[in-house]
């Protein structure tokens, strides 16, 4: 599959929502938050990480 900046991604394996801010030949990077609210950052293999199933829902405004 074919990622894009702005992507909400997970592993393959589990984990948090993270999302894609970078794109090289090899890997995405993502950013999420931890456990602790810290941002953390990583790069992962485009084969290790997917769209999540569950729709997200957003609502904007009051």
């Amino acid at each position: 599959m074919a990622f894009k900046v702005g992507d909400v991604v997970v592993l393959k394996s589990g984990g948090p929502r993270m999302t894609v801010v970078e794109i090289d030949e090899l890997d995405c990077f993502c950013q999420w938050f931890d456990d602790k609210n810290n941002l953390a950052s990583g790069g992962f293999s485009a084969s290790s990480i997917e769209i999540p199933n569950e729709a997200i829902t957003f609502r904007v405004g009051r």
